[in-house]
């Protein structure tokens, strides 16, 4: 996102593949961020926990694999920033 979660910043386009429970998500950052990149993560039924991190300028894409877990409404979650 462009700036920190308590900025409400607008939200970068993505690119869904694959079938659940296997999703991928493909974040294309190559765009204008005037308050620096943030990578920002919501837990909980209602998003009630964030977990917020700002990344390098000069990150491109960020891609999010999630797979299944092994329990009910557990999911497995990979994150690549290049």
């Amino acid at each position: 996102m462009n700036g920190p979660p308590e900025h409400l910043g607008e939200l970068a386009d993505y690119k869904e593949t694959g079938k659940k429970p296997n999703l991928t998500y493909i974040y294309q950052l190559d765009g204008k961020f005037s308050e620096g990149k943030w990578l920002a993560c919501t837990y909980g039924e209602s998003d009630q926990i964030t977990l917020a991190k700002r990344i390098a300028d000069d990150v491109k894409v960020c891609t999010f694999k999630y797979k299944k877990g092994r329990h009910a409404g557990e999911n497995e979650i990979g994150i690549l920033c290049e």
